[in-house]
């Protein structure tokens, strides 16, 4: 049997960079209490496509932890 999906931790912030070299923030990649992990989209469907780039959020940041 699968684990239920109880809560997320954020990981990363998700950006969309364009040929200027500016960041525009996409959404936040959670990784789930069984290891998934999942994007939640700032604005669905605004991006269509690009180069994408993430940054690690620190773990101390994370709810729950220590």
């Amino acid at each position: 049997m699968l684990a239920k999906k109880l809560y997320a931790f954020p990981i990363s912030k998700v950006f969309h960079l364009d040929d200027a070299g500016e960041e525009h923030f996409l959404g936040l990649r959670f990784r789930w209490n069984t290891g998934e992990t999942e994007i939640a989209w700032g604005k669905p469907g605004a991006f269509k496509m690009g180069l994408i780039v993430e940054e690690p959020i620190p773990a101390s940041s994370s709810p729950g932890r220590a």
